[in-house]
């Protein structure tokens, strides 16, 4: 599980990057089904990846795995401006968490 942990927290800048690669991986293959295979999930999160705008999966393990083929790929998925949520201040998160907001 900690691997996953390091996959999470680089999670920030990686989000739009990866609907973009199940985007491209959409055009490239022309199926959700070759494009789940590709990306180790089931054909209705690849739809949901490719259509929805905003979309994320609320499983983790969903998550991380993405993540995990993601940073695989070379897909960037580093911190947004340098900070994290140690550098960030207290109310700012606290408003984040709670409106949803990407940290």
């Amino acid at each position: 599980m900690q691997e996953y942990e390091a996959l999470f927290q680089a999670r920030v800048v990686g989000k739009k990057a990866v609907r973009k690669a199940f985007q491209a991986d959409y055009e490239r293959y022309g199926t959700y089904d070759l494009v789940g295979d590709a990306w180790c999930v089931s054909n209705g999160v690849a739809w949901s990846m490719v259509n929805k705008k905003n979309y994320w999966p609320k499983d983790k393990k969903i998550e991380a795995q993405i993540f995990k083929i993601a940073s695989s790929r070379g897909i960037p998925l580093g911190n947004r401006g340098g900070r994290d949520l140690f550098s960030m201040p207290t109310a700012e998160l606290l408003w984040r968490l709670e409106n949803r907001e990407e940290i």
